[in-house]
């Protein structure tokens, strides 16, 4: 597929500290043949004026602006405006290595295949100090839906999709109550029909600031919930119902983790008590529960020694 034009999504909210960096790794692709959409989804500082710079420098460069609707309705919205035979995707914070496309392109080698995505690097950002904070160790590749549906591990920034792919399944879903997690949600209905393959080189950039949505644990965690909600209405029957048993379970257990490290103990506790519903087998999570009534003092030594208690895993990630 050396020659199809690629279309690249990019979202913009506010981006004047970083859509510099990310559209200058974008136009730097050893890939020729794509065209770069920039959606501007109401931003209210001069976001507009340095991209216009950008447009008028590119030609392969299109910006467009819309009223805030969220990040899902911005793809959407730049998807619809795309002219590739292929949609890649990148937020405004993102960035790319120069080989990126040119490799991912290579292989989308039969219609089977509904996704190519490659490994990532997730750096936080604080005052413009960065700093690494993870990076992409599972790969799945093939029919992999019931992996997908028990942990994310395609990064949006890496993901490539054949467009006629995204015409059968549909965009990204638009509502608020699946913000942050409208990526999975994506690649589970396309990892339900189509083939996924992984590249597995760190290719991608993910930089996390303060006003990322998935840095708020208990929406990312409602958001998780939707999500599975509605994937099972649509694809749960008797063979893999207890996949989604443990799906639910993985994602409460989770971020109930991380609600106990940010001290959120009630928030915690529903979430543990949520997850022991779907496997009560896994014993640790009961002590997990009568931690979160502990003073603070003592939860603090217990983190100090990190113990199993907190049980926080590091394995369920977005891709957002």
């Amino acid at each position: 597929m050396q020659n199809e034009k690629v279309s690249v999504i990019v979202p913009l909210y506010n981006s004047r500290l970083t859509i510099t960096e990310t559209i200058l790794s974008l136009v730097g692709q050893t890939y020729q043949n794509l065209e770069i959409i920039l959606v501007d989804d109401g931003s209210t500082d001069n976001t507009a004026n340095i991209v216009k710079e950008f447009t008028a420098e590119y030609s392969n460069i299109k910006y467009f602006w819309k009223e805030n609707g969220g990040v899902g309705a911005a793809r959407n919205y730049g998807i619809d405006r795309a002219t590739g035979g292929y949609i890649a995707l990148c937020d405004h914070d993102d960035l790319w290595m120069p080989d990126k496309l040119e490799k991912q392109m290579k292989l989308f080698t039969n219609d089977r295949i509904g996704l190519v995505y490659n490994g990532c690097r997730t750096v936080k950002v604080v005052d413009g100090v960065e700093e690494s904070i993870a990076v992409t160790m599972t790969y799945y590749s093939g029919n992999c839906f019931d992996q997908l549906l028990r942990f994310n591990c395609i990064p949006t920034c890496s993901a490539v999709i054949p467009r006629r792919v995204i015409n059968r399944t549909g965009g990204f879903h638009e509502s608020i109550d699946m913000h942050g997690v409208d990526d999975k949600h994506l690649w589970l209905r396309i990892a339900h029909d189509y083939d996924v393959v992984a590249l597995k080189e760190i290719l991608s950039i993910r930089r996390v600031t303060g006003r990322n949505w998935s840095m708020n644990e208990a929406k990312m965690l409602r958001s998780a919930i939707n999500c599975l909600d509605d994937i099972k209405s649509m694809y749960c029957n008797a063979s893999n119902s207890h996949l989604f048993d443990m799906a639910y379970y993985e994602a409460y257990s989770h971020y109930a983790g991380n609600l106990f490290l940010i001290d959120d103990f009630l928030e915690a506790r529903q979430a543990y008590l949520r997850a022991i519903a779907f496997n009560r087998k896994q014993k640790l999570n009961y002590l997990r529960v009568i931690a979160t009534y502990l003073p603070v003092t003592v939860i603090r030594v217990v983190r100090g020694l990190r113990i199993r208690l907190i049980g926080q895993s590091t394995k369920y990630i977005s891709g957002a």
